[in-house]
């Protein structure tokens, strides 16, 4: 198995690394380590989600069953953390189809926009939530805006919430770039299986997605296109959950 020598991995330092799949050219993995993490990568080493270890390995497996072996690319070299986190994040954001399954740690806030978007958010007025209204607000992401799937399904699974927690939000508001983009009420919380949710092709344990109607004119007016407030975004944060409540 390929590792860096010591010298090596002490000039390295923080790196951020791409795997490219050499059949197509194209980038299906960024990733960001220390020493010999990249190598842990490519022997199925790191990571403990299941659906996670499944995307990355299918495509290494793949690979490997045509002969050749993914190609490894470090990015960037000789960072502190902080930094390399923001270089992983770009490159996460600029590479489509990846098997990540996390959007780079500030994506959401500081991810791409159109200039028509910037002006949008942070020109809207800031969201004033109404006395009795206990709001969960569930960042979704950029991507996907072509796959078949609206925005009520985007939105509402499949996540690692706490699930009583969950239960007493009032409304549920979807946030993209931090704007509302719509807003559902009389919700109903569930485990995410596809029994529950026949969208769903398989069963997510530990995760739980909802059921809803859009919410009636006068509550989407009050939040609708509207910008939430700083102290429910904290920036940086990989979490897209949010409430309003304790």
């Amino acid at each position: 198995m390929m590792t860096f020598p010591q010298d090596v991995q002490e000039r390295l330092n923080v790196y951020v690394y791409r795997l490219i799949d050499p059949r197509s050219g194209s980038t299906f993995y960024v990733g960001k380590g220390i020493n010999n993490r990249v190598f842990g990568h490519l022997n199925c080493n790191i990571g403990q989600d299941e659906d996670f270890v499944s995307a990355k390995q299918s495509v290494i497996q793949s690979i490997r069953n045509s002969g050749l072996e993914p190609i490894v690319v470090i990015h960037r070299h000789g960072m502190d953390d902080e930094t390399a986190k923001e270089v992983e994040a770009a490159l996460i954001d600029a590479y489509q189809q990846l098997t990540n399954i996390q959007a780079g740690v500030g994506s959401n806030d500081f991810g791409p926009r159109t200039v028509y978007e910037i002006l949008r958010e942070y020109s809207s007025k800031e969201i004033e939530i109404a006395e009795g209204h206990k709001l969960l607000f569930i960042t979704i992401g950029n991507g996907g805006e072509n796959d078949g799937i609206g925005l009520y399904d985007r939105v509402r699974l499949a996540w690692r919430v706490n699930f009583e927690r969950a239960r007493r939000a009032t409304h549920v508001l979807a946030i993209r770039n931090g704007i509302v983009m719509e807003v559902y009420s009389n919700l109903c919380w569930a485990p995410a299986t596809s029994a529950n949710f026949p969208i769903l092709n398989n069963d997510i344990p530990g995760r739980f997605g909802f059921s809803g109607e859009v919410a009636p004119i006068p509550d989407r007016e009050l939040y609708l296109n509207r910008r939430i407030p700083s102290d429910y975004r904290l920036r940086g944060a990989s979490n897209p959950i949010r409430y309003s409540y304790d």
